[in-house]
């Protein structure tokens, strides 16, 4: 229950494509459950870029801290 910064190293701005867990799960059961004949690529994504820095908002948001300082390292 520290109330120590959160650290971000980089500027924050690079981006990731993140994906619920569960989603992906589904996912790879519904391509396995097609029983592919062939050896197939599948490229698994939700489609939206979310950067580090939006990321630390978000949660310090969720945690009822939306000021809490972010520290770039």
């Amino acid at each position: 229950h520290e109330n120590k910064p959160l650290i971000i190293y980089g500027d924050g701005k690079s981006s990731r494509d993140y994906l619920f867990v569960d989603d992906l799960c589904s996912s790879i059961i519904t391509i396995l459950d097609k029983k592919p004949q062939s050896y197939s690529l599948y490229h698994l994504a939700s489609g939206i870029e979310t950067s580090i820095s939006e990321i630390a908002k978000l949660l310090s948001e969720l945690a009822g801290k939306p000021n809490h300082p972010i520290n770039h390292l």
